[in-house]
């Protein structure tokens, strides 16, 4: 406990400790997504772990919104990190001809933030499951 208290004196300090890595943890998975997976697939797997991070941060945002010297600049890093990451990614679904062109990363970022904020019936799933739908509606079928 005396470890944990020295490194983190506050909660506030913990928890910006805990979203910092989550954060670089999901833009580094696009990377590695990249890699690994067609370019589509990639960017789905993605986003579903964009919609995981939303899901456990969801209580966080007006923390992150507030003036506590742990918070401050979080929310231009979250864009900052995860824009690029979902712009690459659907860049790379959209060339190869997998994805609409007509929309960019960032926008697909909003809507899927605004689904992943709903709530239906306190249904769990519900934004995965709505995004999994935006994500099939995305996708250019040949």
């Amino acid at each position: 406990m005396g470890t944990l208290y020295r490194r983190f004196p506050r909660r506030a300090d913990l928890i910006g400790a805990v979203f910092r890595e989550d954060l670089d943890a999901c833009a580094d998975a696009a990377a590695t997504l990249a890699a690994e997976k067609p370019p589509f697939e990639a960017f789905s797997l993605w986003v579903q772990e964009y919609v995981k991070l939303i899901g456990t941060k969801r209580g966080l945002a007006a923390a992150v919104r507030s003036d506590d010297p742990v918070y401050v600049g979080m929310a231009e890093k979250f864009d900052m990190k995860l824009r690029p990451a979902a712009q690459a990614l659907y860049e790379a679904a959209a060339a190869a001809g997998e994805a609409r062109p007509e929309l960019d990363g960032a926008e697909i970022l909003a809507a899927v933030s605004a689904l992943c904020m709903s709530t239906y019936d306190g249904k769990p799933d519900h934004a995965s499951r709505m995004v999994a739908r935006l994500l099939d509606g995305l996708r250019l079928r040949r």
